[in-house]
């Protein structure tokens, strides 16, 4: 009985002593399998993944148009990422590929035409995308008989019916004729003369609306028959009566419209005339009329609507090793770089020199001569020549 006591006593011990020594050693945590197993490396997710948009152009059926301001991105080449507004003639000015018509094309067809570009001797594969930055406004215009003669703005995803226009423009002067509103309209890259009787849309509520288009410009005559129009780039704009039985020549109008501006042109002064119903145009050289006394004079009738347009006979020349030599236009209000003249001029040809430009200036009376690095300019586009209206642009032959 006593050694069961004692036997007790020393197993009662014995694992007193064995939870002692267990609590001093450390905790082991159990590990699941799935937590042991080795973890893959992460490779870093593609540019094309993390920026998912910035090869992705604009909508692609989107008919680009001037004064539209666009970003033209060129995937990976951060140096020929373009911000650029297009011109009124629908161009944009691109590194190493010049001047490019983008205007009246769509979003697809201009990303297509500048990757063919590109890939003619520069990029191998290069990845494009246009995205709009700012659409352009459109704009319309109202002159002649009108309270408010100007330029109007539309308003975007609204359509401006004629009526709407005229009211824009503080509705018709009192010798103004709504029977006979005229809308000058670009189709298809010609002007194109619409008459419209005013009185009987507005009189008649079921009578079909006429939707204006951007740059369309509205010309209300005057209703009087003793009345002529004079518009355009003339000091004083608007209507001159005819006094009764007097003949008044086209230098007449001119002069009674107080003369040319700056940018008036002589040699190319429209008169748009109705007789009979049947509208006609007649372009007048009055330069030539008026350094002629004995050229046969041009009378206006009452009712013309006489227009001078801006001059733009501003011209350059690129001769040399360029596809097609010959002389240019400088648009109005364009700065033309040495690289849209090479361009315009059909590039270079196999053995010109890209290093060696000369290009001829007048100043002062004084002839100088440029030599420009052409080549250089259209790897660095921070650097660039502008050509100038009678600059003769002359790319040298290479030596080797």
């Amino acid at each position: 009985m006593l050694k069961m006591k004692c036997y007790g006593l020393t197993a009662f011990l014995s694992l007193v002593l064995a939870f002692q020594v267990a609590a001093q050693q450390p905790i082991t945590p159990v590990t699941s399998p799935l937590q042991t197993m080795p973890q893959p490396d992460l490779a870093p997710l593609p540019e094309s993944v993390s920026h998912p948009d910035i090869t992705q152009s604009a909508d692609p059926s989107y008919i680009l148009k001037p004064n539209d301001y666009v970003q033209i991105v060129v995937f990976q080449e951060d140096d020929l990422t373009t911000s650029t507004r297009i011109s009124p003639q629908g161009n944009v000015t691109l590194p190493l590929i010049g001047t490019v018509k983008v205007g009246g094309s769509t979003v697809a067809n201009s990303v297509a035409l500048i990757r063919k570009m590109l890939m003619d001797g520069y990029i191998r594969d290069p990845q494009v995308a246009i995205h709009i930055i700012e659409f352009a406004k459109r704009r319309f215009s109202v002159l002649g008989e009108v309270q408010k003669p100007g330029s109007f703005e539309m308003p975007q995803q609204e359509q401006v019916t004629l009526l709407d226009a005229i009211a824009l423009a503080g509705g018709y002067t009192p010798v103004g004729n709504a029977t006979a509103v005229g809308v000058r309209r670009n189709v298809n890259g010609k002007d194109e003369i619409f008459t419209l009787n005013a009185k009987e849309m507005a009189e008649d509520p079921a009578h079909q609306p006429y939707y204006l288009q951007p740059g369309d410009v509205v010309t209300v005559i005057p209703a009087s028959q003793s009345f002529f129009s004079v518009l355009g780039q003339v000091q004083k704009p608007g209507s001159i009566q005819i006094p009764p039985q007097t003949q008044v020549t086209i230098l007449d109008a001119i002069a009674q419209a107080g003369g040319y501006t700056d940018l008036g042109d002589p040699t190319c002064v429209s008169v748009r005339r109705t007789l009979n119903g049947v509208e006609t145009i007649d372009t007048i050289n009055a330069k030539q009329m008026a350094q002629e006394p004995a050229h046969k004079p041009y009378y206006i009738l009452p009712g013309d609507v006489v227009t001078v347009i801006p001059a733009s006979r501003l011209y350059f020349s690129v001769l040399g090793q360029v596809q097609k030599p010959g002389s240019f236009e400088v648009p109005p209000q364009t700065q033309v770089t040495i690289l849209d003249a090479i361009a315009q001029a059909g590039g270079y040809t196999n053995i010109a020199d890209p290093g060696r430009v000369n290009v001829r200036r007048t100043i002062n009376g004084k002839e100088s001569i440029f030599i420009v690095n052409a080549k250089k300019m259209a790897i660095n586009s921070s650097q660039q020549f502008f050509v100038q209206p009678g600059d003769v642009i002359t790319v040298a032959e290479s030596l080797f």
